[in-house]
């Protein structure tokens, strides 16, 4: 006992030395439980250890006074070095329990200027607030009570919360190194969210790329509308509020303009527009018309084509054959049967054209969706798949902090 009373560092004795870390790793214990129960509403144990202390803190506290002590008198002194020492002891404890336990017993990933999470200038800070108050009026008093103590019953005490001390390091490594092996999933849940994450990009930008080439068959149709225009002093009619705001920004005459009558075509509405590109064509503004459109072909499959409407074309199979008698003779005459069946067969033409383009569009959506919902299915499989590994991550460490406080609730 006399080596202990006897012995000095830094101008304290052993026996101080060993009196303050005990005493200021249980402190710094309580300090931590109340300081959780007021931010949080919940009373958790937080030290590492079964028992009621926190060995940093004891630490820490050992080490500030054994550099701090010099400097009692400076109050600036004191709160620079209140500042860096703690935060050191910190960032070096932090990082050392992360390297062999693979867990944070402290996170200030929220809080600004942090490094690593392990430390923060907002605490950094108030580390330096809370070593002027330990020694100007907390130290002091502490320091009495220990000499109060007499040395023979101080160190027959140390002893035995010695004892307790290093049986409680000694259960408690074990226990957490035989956790170690599931804790380490949590290392791969971070590589399963990552590899969600990339998996995510590409389902997400397939569908994106899907869905513009189902859509894009409007652009087509516009591509091929330009192709026969190239070169020519062309009219437009649009059809659908779509043809009318791409043709509006464009230097092309619109000779008019139709929206918002693709969604409930009927076979009257087309009238106007046939009457519209007859009297075109008749007062010869224009040489031919082209009629563009989206042709349906399957639930998978639409093209862009372009027909000529005007003048009619008509195929020459029916010929007759050369020195052949005509014997038909048509009443009326067959310019006015063309002046009545022409219209008639445009109105079917257009009509049919613009239920095709509608179905088209229809179709390329439903298909763009499906394959949308089919990726997000699968994606949201995959979130499942990690949300419960990382669940089962968190119960891991739940366990961990259980059998760390285990102790607690037995004393």
């Amino acid at each position: 006992m006399s080596f202990f009373l006897n012995t000095t560092v830094c101008g304290f004795t052993l026996y101080q030395i060993l009196a303050y870390f005990l005493v200021y790793s249980c402190l710094g214990w309580c300090l931590e439980v109340v300081y959780a129960a007021a931010t949080t509403g919940q009373i958790v144990n937080r030290g590492f250890l079964n028992g009621p202390v926190c060995p940093i803190y004891g630490f820490g506290m050992v080490i500030v006074l054994f550099v701090l002590t010099p400097f009692e008198h400076s109050t600036l002194a004191l709160y620079i070095g209140g500042v860096i020492l703690p935060s050191a002891l910190e960032l070096v404890g932090g990082w050392a329990l992360y390297k062999l336990y693979h867990t944070r017993w402290w996170d200030y990933s929220d809080k600004p200027f942090n490094i690593g999470g392990y430390i923060c200038l907002e605490f950094s800070l108030l580390w330096g607030v809370g070593t002027l108050v330990m020694m100007k009026a907390i130290h002091p008093t502490i320091a009495g009570l220990v000499e109060l103590v007499p040395p023979f019953i101080g160190f027959l005490l140390m002893c035995f919360l010695y004892a307790v001390y290093a049986a409680d390091v000694v259960v408690t490594a074990v226990a957490a190194s035989d956790l170690t092996r599931e804790l380490d999933a949590l290392e791969n849940v971070a590589d399963s969210i990552h590899a969600v994450s990339d998996a995510m990009t590409e389902i997400l930008g397939t569908t994106a790329m899907e869905a513009d080439q189902k859509l894009d068959e409007n652009r087509l149709q516009f591509k091929l509308a330009a192709a026969e225009m190239q070169g020519k002093q062309a009219q437009v009619i649009t059809i659908g509020k779509k043809a009318q705001e791409h043709y509006a920004k464009r230097p092309v005459t619109v000779a008019a303009d139709y929206p918002g009558i693709a969604e409930t075509m009927r076979i009257s509405d087309t009238h106007p527009i046939v009457e519209d590109m007859l009297k075109l064509f008749r007062e010869g503004k224009v040489d031919e018309v082209f009629l563009c459109y989206t042709e349906f072909i399957s639930p998978l499959q639409q093209e862009p084509k372009c027909l000529k409407l005007l003048p009619a074309h008509f195929d020459a199979a029916d010929k007759q054959p050369a020195g052949a008698h005509v014997l038909t003779e048509y009443d009326p005459s067959p310019e006015s049967v063309f002046d009545a069946v022409i219209p008639e067969y445009l109105y079917g033409v257009l009509y049919g054209a613009v239920v095709e383009s509608y179905c088209s569009e229809q179709s390329a959506r439903r298909m763009a969706m499906e394959a949308a919902s089919d990726n997000a299915g699968e994606m949201i499989e995959n979130l499942n798949l990690s949300y419960n590994r990382a669940r089962q991550a968190a119960i891991t460490q739940e366990i961990t902090e259980i059998v760390a406080g285990s102790g607690e609730v037995g004393a």
